[in-house]
């Protein structure tokens, strides 16, 4: 977000051209660092694929590869607090949840029961929060229940 907000800033004369880049005793100044060849190839590289793909930063995001790695790999996975877990009898395939993930998760749909947290999830919650039957779908941290899947169809 920095170089874009340097050059709007540069574009309403805020800040001048001459002073980006400019090294004062070996450091850049502090407008002027955020400006690279490689902040503006990614700024485009996500601005052009905004277009086509949805929420195209979460795909190469550096806190989801982190987050990517805690739920993918064996020695993390079992060491990881919270869990996103499926009770079978409860659900009715509705489908909502695979409709509302915002990074496209289709593995709390598509998985039986038991924990469900892929490494795409985000835990952004909101299968939990548009699953329309009551204990479906449950957040757990540390195996205690956080949040559950309520009944909002009832009056």
């Amino acid at each position: 977000m920095k170089p874009l907000c340097v050059l709007l800033q540069m574009s309403v004369d805020l800040i001048r051209p001459e002073w980006v880049g400019q090294v004062t005793n070996g450091t850049f100044l502090e407008l002027g660092y955020y400006l690279t060849s490689v902040n503006l190839i990614v700024l485009g590289i996500v601005s052009v694929s905004a277009f086509f793909y949805r929420r195209a930063w979460c795909r190469i995001c550096p806190l989801g590869a982190l987050i990517a790695i805690f739920h993918r790999f064996p020695p993390f996975k079992w060491v990881s607090v919270l869990r996103l877990n499926k009770v079978e009898e409860k659900c009715t395939k509705c489908g909502i949840c695979k409709r509302v993930c915002p990074t496209q998760v289709t593995e709390v749909y598509d998985k039986k029961s038991g924990d469900v947290t892929t490494s795409k999830c985000i835990m952004c919650l909101r299968c939990i929060e548009m699953c329309p039957y009551e204990d479906a779908l449950q957040l757990k941290a540390a195996g205690k229940t956080v949040a559950r899947s309520r009944n909002w169809l009832k009056e």
